[in-house]
């Protein structure tokens, strides 16, 4: 065996097994005791090669931290309930778990973080849609990796983000194509035949998104003044609710749609309900916009 070296020196010797061994000394653990990292290869060549790049890093403050590093299960456990759960909201913290559950480590979970390869990525991709996953998804996923590795790399964890050596499947953005005046009308007059025509006249009255639509309340509409309260109030709050909420409402779809959906779940004389005499009105002015007079 070689001499001591130097503090902060490597060394490099042959072992009794036949392989070349390196240490490199890296600086101080958590608690104190020396950092000291082996390499080893079967030529000197190529040990000598593995402990200047572990150099490179220490020189560069990028090497990982000292210990086992964790399985790509365990950092997703870890970057969702303690660092993502800090920063999403809750619906997204709950989309993240589902793909992280169902995607991410039935496909990628026992890989050891740090030895996670684009190779890895791109066959969980390629399964994923094989499997018949949208490229919509198969991106999200990709961006839930991302987020996490990104955390990963910052704290030293692992040398490199893999996600940003794999090209994720692309997805076609759609132009959007809006109805004319009279394929709105011509829609409203097909849909005024289905018991939930209330749900489209919303939709294509105000551009809704169906989660917005379906999601409507009669605390969010001011009949008085017709006009819809996103925010659930009848003052509008500052900034872009504020805007949205002064927008004019097709008078009425928000409350027979609410009616309609009342009356499936509690019969007609839910307390929160408007009189009959006022849905017959709003729906009459709502039947107007497609030409068709109220039965």
């Amino acid at each position: 065996m070689s001499p001591r070296k130097l503090n902060m020196e490597s060394s490099i010797y042959l072992g009794n097994d036949g392989w070349w061994h390196g240490r490199v000394t890296m600086g101080v653990k958590s608690d104190g005791s020396p950092d000291r990292r082996h390499r080893r290869a079967r030529t000197e060549a190529a040990v000598r090669r593995k402990v200047k790049e572990l150099e490179k890093l220490r020189d560069e403050g990028r090497a990982p931290v000292a210990g086992r590093k964790p399985t790509v299960a365990e950092w997703m456990t870890t970057y969702l309930t303690t660092i993502a759960s800090l920063k999403l909201k809750p619906r997204s913290l709950d989309d993240y778990w589902s793909k992280t559950r169902n995607d991410i480590i039935p496909g990628l979970g026992q890989h050891r973080l740090d030895k996670l390869a684009p190779e890895h990525l791109e066959t969980l991709y390629a399964a994923m849609l094989e499997e018949g996953h949208a490229p919509s998804h198969v991106l999200k996923v990709h961006r839930i990796l991302s987020r996490a590795l990104k955390i990963a790399h910052r704290r030293r964890i692992i040398v490199e983000n893999v996600t940003t050596l794999v090209d994720p499947p692309s997805v076609d953005e759609t132009e959007a194509n809006p109805f004319t005046t009279e394929e709105a009308k011509g829609f409203l007059e097909a849909a005024a035949k289905r018991p939930n025509f209330m749900r489209w006249a919303v939709g294509v009255g105000m551009g809704f998104r169906q989660g917005e639509t379906l999601g409507l309340r009669w605390r969010y509409v001011d009949l008085e003044n017709e006009l819809f309260h996103p925010n659930g109030s009848s003052n509008a709050s500052p900034g872009a609710t504020a805007a949205r909420a002064r927008t004019p409402a097709a008078p009425g779809c928000t409350a027979s749609s609410r009616a309609r959906r009342t009356a499936r779940r509690t019969g007609p004389t839910s307390a929160d309900a408007p009189s009959l005499v006022q849905r017959r009105a709003t729906r009459t002015r709502v039947l107007a916009l497609s030409g068709r007079a109220a039965d």
